[in-house]
């Protein structure tokens, strides 16, 4: 969980997530980890959700930006975030996908 991994290394973090169950879940990890003064979680909505002051860097993991089903949600999730980082800040999206042939040779492809 990125909201215990990086206090671990000097990082102030703050999540968020629309689901209160996950929020109040999250809550507790951080908690048992020791990191409350480093760590929090708020209940938000990643469509409109902005931060001040704003972040040097934001993290949206696995597959998070899914739950944008419109056009215009991942537009406002965009703009959400634009508003949430300082100039120069950085967004990382992480995308996974499964790929049944990991291993396999793709043809037209050389290694």
């Amino acid at each position: 969980m990125y909201l215990t991994a990086f206090p671990q290394n000097g990082y102030r973090v703050t999540g968020y997530d629309i689901n209160t169950k996950m929020v109040s879940y999250a809550q507790e990890k951080i908690r048992e980890a020791g990191w409350s003064e480093k760590a929090e979680v708020l209940l938000g909505d990643m469509k409109t959700m902005k931060f001040n002051p704003q972040f040097d860097a934001a993290i949206n993991p696995i597959n998070s930006l899914g739950y944008c089903i419109s056009d215009e949600d991942i537009i406002n999730h965009f703009k959400a975030m634009s508003a949430s980082l300082r100039p120069a800040g950085i967004y990382i999206v992480e995308f996974t996908c499964a790929f049944k042939d990991v291993g396999r040779p793709i043809p037209g492809l050389t290694s």
